[in-house]
């Protein structure tokens, strides 16, 4: 680990969601001051996802485990494996990050505490339509903590 700007290593899992995944992987390649691996790890998709990132993000590494739709823990655990970064920051396909620097923010809450086991932010949860968001912020316990986004 580079003691001054260790490797953040994002991992998403993904099945048949090609259109979400663009978007939050463009929102992935907007993330300023922090050095990024991104690794895909697909569940069986059969609507060209793996083409698309071939043509649109060639540095993404994609990992297609086939037609074995384990789910998107099997998916974490294969992207955790392959990765080598020294965090790791699990997304859904679905997930836009609308801060460019709210990955750099999670980096620096983990360096600036080494007993910190874990980070995560506020999460904007639809209910019901765009004009009604509520926020949810993942709350401190033991080793966890919750970093303001």
């Amino acid at each position: 680990m580079s003691p001054e700007n260790p490797m953040v290593s994002i991992i998403i899992a993904t099945y048949n969601r090609r259109e979400e995944l663009r978007t939050c992987l463009e929102s992935v390649a907007r993330q300023q001051d922090v050095d990024l691996e991104v690794l895909v790890v697909d569940d069986g998709s059969i609507d060209g996802t793996g083409e698309m990132l071939a043509e649109e993000f060639p540095e993404v590494r994609f990992i297609d485990e086939g037609e074995s739709r384990c789910g998107p823990s099997h998916k974490r655990n294969v992207g955790m494996m392959a990765a080598s970064g020294d965090f790791f920051l699990f997304l859904d396909s679905d997930v836009v990050l609308e801060d460019p620097l709210v990955v750099h923010r999670m980096q620096a809450a983990l360096i600036a505490d080494p007993t910190i086991g874990s980070v995560g932010g506020e999460i904007e949860v639809a209910d019901g339509g765009a004009d009604n968001v509520i926020g949810w912020n993942i709350s401190s316990t033991g080793h966890f903590s919750a970093v303001p986004v």
